[in-house]
């Protein structure tokens, strides 16, 4: 009733068929929406009739979902503003990014990743690739860099768009009538449907490029062959273009006057060559954060735009697409259809509306936002009411579903809370409270151990990673162990580097040893090699 109330635009587009027949108060209250037809269903159906299929024109595809890459011939006028807000915020204007890739060498505007070219020599030997990239790393702008290049080099490329649309459809389309073509799906494990529909057909004439921040949900479908490319860390050549660019929006502060050598091994050391700390470096700068706490502040005046902010920030955190709908539903307000807040200058300079969708400008604004903007108290109250509220939905969503899951690991609250022991510690506590049935858990108990770990509180991690290992042996089987085992190990790990006695220390090392020598060959086993 809001959203239609305060948007005349689509009352005139809003039709309701009810009954052959309606009297004037069943009508009365609809009409302030829209149209109402009084034809019921066998009218609607006669209407229906009357419209004809539209059929595919020579060379002219209509989809809905998948959406063709165009290419941007102009020339554009760039701003330092312009690169600030890709930069530090991740907007960008499609026709400059375009004018920019033309003009790479001249234009410090975004940082050329060297893994495009790689990619395209891929492509063109016939290959499915696969991105994986942490939140923040760049996976979407390097997405965009890949879709011009592939137009320009003659393959007609389309990238899905969450709109509601029928994609699969539009896969079948594409593949029955393009010859060579390339589909982009970015954050691929939210749309689980699309990705069984590819691997049952396995269309000859398409080619796929999936991203996400990780691969796990590809790992069960092995029928179609991917090349796999990390993209989170950035190489010398990367690093020297990032550096240009921050020395170009004199945004390096304290470390103004380094020489660019210096800034360069700044980026490599402190930063870990990575785009998601680099930026969140600089977002916690105090000139920057000053300006954006000036924006939150007219918005959190508001408690209800409070709620709303921070739950799109979760959806974006989780790698959850936050719709209107999605929104409204764990945030426990409909204040994300109110007119008021979107129309709020704050809320559109951090924020964008596309269609149903509302996004921060960047995944890593977001996480900035949840980091500084937010009391500790509130961002665990709040966390603690989307897990209770998310779990006590039946028949849940696939997004509903990856929220509540995200906020039970232990690294992505521990980003959304960083290094707060005390507020850590009262999150995991009282996530049993609100969940009853994660006391019998295994993985809340990992959870809650890696919590306690991060801390080098070793007594209570083994206490809960032994309950973990009691948890799982009462479930008969039917619970792995790998995720136990390879806290346990990291557990042993930590210990044996903080002992004085080698004897002792050499035990824990070779207990550690066992158990990893064990694990499947992936990625979680091997972070703790580095320990």
């Amino acid at each position: 009733k809001k959203f239609l109330f305060e948007n005349p635009s689509l009352q005139e587009k809003t039709y309701f068929i009810v009954r052959d027949g309606a009297d004037f108060k069943e009508i009365f209250t609809l009409r302030k929406y829209g149209h109402v037809l009084p034809i019921g269903i066998d009218g609607f159906s006669e209407l229906a009739k009357n419209v004809t299929k539209q059929e595919v024109e020579e060379g002219i595809i209509f989809t809905d979902s998948l959406i063709k890459h165009e290419i941007y011939e102009g020339q554009t006028d760039f701003r330092d503003i312009d690169s600030e807000k890709l930069f530090l915020y991740g907007d960008y204007e499609t026709e400059k990014l375009h004018d920019a890739l033309r003009r790479i060498e001249s234009i410090p505007y975004f940082i050329k990743r060297d893994i495009v070219s790689v990619c395209l020599d891929n492509i063109k030997s016939n290959n499915n690739l696969l991105l994986i990239g942490d939140l923040g790393n760049g996976k979407s702008i390097i997405l965009e860099m890949l879709a011009y290049g592939l137009t320009t080099n003659g393959y007609h490329t389309y990238t899905l768009c969450d709109n509601g649309g029928d994609y699969i459809s539009d896969l079948d389309i594409i593949s029955k009538y393009e010859r060579n073509a390339v589909v982009i799906v970015d954050n691929f494990s939210n749309y689980p449907d699309l990705i069984k529909h590819i691997y049952k057909t396995r269309f000859d004439n398409l080619l796929y490029i999936f991203a996400d921040r990780n691969s796990n949900n590809l790992k069960s479908m092995e029928s179609l062959d991917f090349i796999e490319h990390h993209v989170d860390l950035l190489s010398s050549k990367e690093i020297e273009n990032a550096v240009k660019i921050i020395d170009n929006l004199a945004a390096w502060q304290d470390f103004s006057a380094l020489s660019l050598e210096r800034k360069g091994k700044l980026v490599a050391e402190k930063y870990g060559s990575q785009i998601s700390l680099l930026l969140l470096g600089l977002l916690n700068s105090p000139n920057i954060k000053t300006k954006i706490q000036q924006q939150t502040e007219l918005i959190y005046s508001n408690s209800e735009f409070k709620k709303t902010v921070f739950a799109i920030c979760v959806c974006e955190v989780a790698n959850v697409n936050p719709t209107a709908s999605l929104v409204s539903e764990i945030s426990d307000s409909n204040a994300i259809y109110n007119i008021s807040l979107r129309e709020l200058d704050p809320f559109k300079q951090l924020f964008k509306l596309t269609g149903t969708t509302i996004k921060s400008k960047s995944s890593i604004l977001s996480l900035s936002l949840l980091n500084n903007t937010f009391s500790d108290i509130y961002v665990r109250d709040a966390l603690l009411d989307i897990v209770e509220r998310t779990d006590s939905i039946k028949d849940q969503e696939i997004e509903i579903k990856k929220i509540f899951k995200s906020l039970l690991r232990f690294h992505v609250v521990e980003r959304i809370l960083p290094q707060n022991q005390a507020v850590l510690d009262r999150y995991y506590e009282q996530l049993k409270f609100r969940c009853t049935w994660l006391i019998e858990s295994p993985h809340y108990w990992v959870q809650y151990a890696m919590c306690r770990l991060s801390f080098s509180d070793y007594p209570r991690a083994q206490n809960y990673l032994t309950n973990a290992y009691q948890k799982a042996e009462a479930k008969k089987g039917s619970y792995h162990t790998d995720n136990i085992d390879t806290q346990q190990a990291r557990l042993y790990l930590n210990q044996c580097i903080d002992i004085n006695n080698a004897s002792e220390s050499y035990l824990l090392f070779e207990k550690a040893h066992k158990l990893l020598e064990r694990l499947p060959i992936e990625g979680r086993k091997f972070r703790q090699v580095l320990l």
